[in-house]
């Protein structure tokens, strides 16, 4: 069984990507859901880590 489940692969025709730049270390993704939600519906939000600074 596939990890899509009985619905098959998401539609993705009308999803776009964005990047965002310059967010504090202490950003969510809680914090950043409603600040584009307005201008559509977010899907997934991924926020990559450095594990570097994350020991400081």
């Amino acid at each position: 069984m596939s990890h899509f489940g009985r619905s098959g692969p998401p539609d993705i025709r009308d999803t776009f990507s964005l990047l965002v730049l310059n967010i504090t270390f202490r950003t969510t993704a809680d914090d950043l859901f409603p600040l584009f939600d307005k201008y559509g519906k977010v899907v997934d939000v991924f926020i990559p880590r450095d594990r570097r600074y994350m020991l400081r």
